[in-house]
């Protein structure tokens, strides 16, 4: 009796990821797997850090999209049964049957189907996207679902060790592949790209291990831990049964959650889960334009909130792009469109460039009322547009308002 309260107080858990922006060096400790106890299935557990792949590995990224030419390799259209219908039709019949671990998960996710609707509709816009990216590489629909249990979908996911974003890179396995992370900049926390440098990392173990479940084995302990793993065992994959040997249990529940989730989307109606269905405006990457930093001008003239345009590009410092870079931003498609449609029209992209900045970036030494005073304004205000106090810490990257809300 007192394991079942608990499994149904972690059912009643909340199921957000924790959210928090990472520190501009995240060292990783020795050891970052989870307490132990029963955690709530739709929480992002913390996985064995990802190692670096091999020296040299993918160190010039393909080239991504840009906002004046077409918009990468995925269809962008929506399908009316959704992104969670075409996933149940891509992973088949995932052979849901004869392994315990697994079983367990697929009742942690599902006992209550309402609340596991509820996260596949708040997460439909990202794996679609997410979705699309694996259909166009040809790469197995199971990765699509790697996010699911890395971060619940939330891009700003994070946890002790260092490893954030939409699919938990560590810091150096992000620049290993390709991905920017600093204080100005962490590409981790820009889904587009991250989403990119993963499916790279899991494109090259896959043509390795042609197994979908080794490869995911692999992103989460490590691809060189899998390889010396199978030298010890018979090559099975199994969570019950701890196949491949002398892995770590968060290992083998990682691939026993995977197996739960394609069970539970493949076979919806057995367990009796709707899928929600295509009622979002799909997700675009598009390369910012060139010689634009400030971003509020830019979300204004693509019908675009600057908070709507942060939301989905969370590794923006402020509305500010990094200097020396032109990132890939997401946008819904219609907003992709305008921007095509503006990067062909020389004088309004002059207009944008020269567009002076609503804000202000955190300097070393900088005070409130100093920045209040350099730039003509009320210190009673700056606090205001910016939720502050006069006692509240800045810290140097921070971006401040210099004017109110439009």
């Amino acid at each position: 009796m007192r394991r079942a309260a608990v499994l149904l107080m972690a059912l009643l858990a909340a199921c957000a990821a924790p959210v928090r922006r990472p520190p501009p060096e995240a060292a990783a400790p020795a050891d970052t797997r989870p307490p132990s106890g029963v955690v709530d299935p739709l929480a992002p557990p913390s996985p064995d850090p990802v190692p670096n792949p091999p020296s040299g590995a993918l160190e010039t990224p393909p080239t991504e999209p840009d906002a004046a030419g077409k918009q990468g390799t995925a269809d962008e259209s929506i399908d009316p049964a959704g992104p969670y219908g075409r996933l149940a039709q891509a992973l088949g019949d995932p052979s849901c049957e004869g392994d315990r671990q697994v079983q367990r998960w697929i009742g942690l996710y599902g006992g209550r189907p309402e609340r596991f609707e509820a996260t596949l509709a708040q997460t439909q816009p990202l794996l679609d996207y997410v979705l699309r990216e694996v259909e166009a590489r040809e790469l197995p629909a199971q990765f699509a679902l790697l996010p699911m249990i890395e971060s619940t979908f939330q891009p700003l996911a994070g946890r002790r060790g260092g490893a954030f974003g939409l699919w938990q890179l560590m810091p150096p396995t992000a620049r290993s592949l390709g991905l920017r992370v600093d204080s100005e900049f962490d590409a981790r926390l820009a889904p587009a790209a991250a989403t990119r440098a993963a499916l790279d990392y899991l494109e090259r173990m896959h043509a390795h291990f042609e197994d979908w479940r080794l490869t995911a084995l692999g992103f989460n302990a490590g691809e060189y831990r899998i390889r010396a793993s199978l030298k010890q065992g018979n090559g099975n994959v199994s969570a019950h049964a701890q196949q491949p040997p002398g892995l770590s249990a968060v290992s083998y529940d990682y691939i026993a959650k995977l197996k739960a989730l394609s069970c539970l989307i493949a076979e919806s109606e057995r367990f009796g889960i709707d899928l929600p269905e295509g009622e979002f405006e799909p997700l675009v990457a598009v390369r910012a334009p060139e010689g634009i930093r400030h971003l509020w001008d830019l979300a204004e003239s693509v019908d675009l909130t600057p908070e709507r345009l942060r939301s989905l590009n969370p590794a923006l410092n402020g509305m500010v792009l990094p200097s020396g870079q032109r990132p890939v931003l997401l946008l819904p498609s219609s907003a992709a469109a305008r921007l095509r449609g503006l990067a062909r029209d020389p004088e309004r992209m002059e207009a944008l460039r020269s567009a002076p900045a609503r804000g202000h970036q955190v300097r070393n030494g900088d005070t409130l009322y100093a920045i209040a005073r350099r730039n003509g304004i009320a210190l009673r205000d700056l606090l205001r547009w910016n939720g502050l106090r006069e006692n509240s810490v800045i810290r140097p990257g921070q971006w401040l308002r210099l004017q109110p809300e439009t």
